[in-house]
């Protein structure tokens, strides 16, 4: 009925990934109304995004630079729409830019983040709670920032941005992970479990204390720091005080030089 109407296919592009030479390209086809393009909406509640009339099964093109060429390939979207593929890539450490066609539409972008084959550091973060203010420990509050305003409305953690940064800019022998998280659900569990099987790959845990009941105290300097196989676990209000208490470990039993 609504293609009766006019409306087609079109591409929601997300950001990608890639390195050495291939990279996982991202997106979602649904249906939306001629004249209108539904990746430049910005701005919008999170409810609304749930309201998406995905398809299956529709052929899109996927343009992505791959050494001096631009390759076009043609995919189809899954069951739920999705475009998940990986593709040939630049190798090139940086910045590409992937190009969407469908439904007889013009072009959306999304960029593709090819990483360094030699980088030795990684980190994985939740979003929720960790970087952005959601208050887990009242669910009514949490649902309501999340369905209710828009992305860009959401407030940043504090020191969050910083934590990650200075996370990014160190450096240490063969590839090893942050793991990020709050306190607030089952990323302590999960970053234990983690580290508990690779306690070499993990070079610590910092958990973001949500709840009420965070202490405002910093640690004592006789008191036994938190680990897990060996691996420190710190806990901090926010990025400023989970920076702090990362510093202060040093290196080697060191203090850190700050």
């Amino acid at each position: 009925m609504l293609t009766r109407r006019g409306w087609t296919y079109a591409v929601l592009p997300y950001p990608g990934y890639g390195v050495d030479g291939s990279a996982r390209v991202l997106g979602r086809v649904v249906l939306a109304p001629a004249g209108t393009e539904p990746s430049a909406v910005r701005g919008v509640a999170g409810w609304r995004r749930l309201l998406t009339l995905q398809r299956s099964r529709v052929p899109v093109s996927v343009a992505l630079p791959a050494g001096p060429d631009v390759q076009e390939h043609v995919v189809r979207s899954d069951r739920g729409g999705m475009i998940d593929v990986v593709l040939p890539a630049p190798s090139t450490p940086g910045t590409a830019t992937v190009a969407f066609r469908a439904g007889g539409r013009g072009p959306v972008h999304a960029p593709v983040h090819v990483a360094d084959p030699d980088a030795r550091v990684g980190i994985v973060c939740g979003i929720d709670g960790t970087a952005l203010v959601t208050g887990l420990r009242h669910p009514l509050r949490a649902a309501w920032r999340t369905a209710a305003r828009a992305f860009a409305q959401r407030r940043p953690v504090e020191g969050a941005a910083d934590l990650l940064t200075a996370f990014l800019r160190e450096e240490f022998p063969g590839v090893r992970w942050f793991l990020v998280g709050d306190d607030g659900e089952d990323d302590p569990a999960v970053c234990a479990d983690f580290t508990r099987e690779h306690p070499d790959a993990v070079v610590a845990v910092a958990l973001r204390q949500v709840g009420p009941t965070a202490s405002p105290r910093p640690r004592d300097a006789g008191e036994q720091q938190e680990e897990v196989a060996g691996v420190p676990v710190l806990r901090g209000r926010d990025g400023h005080e989970l920076l702090r208490r990362y510093r202060a470990l040093g290196r080697d039993g060191e203090p850190a030089v700050c």
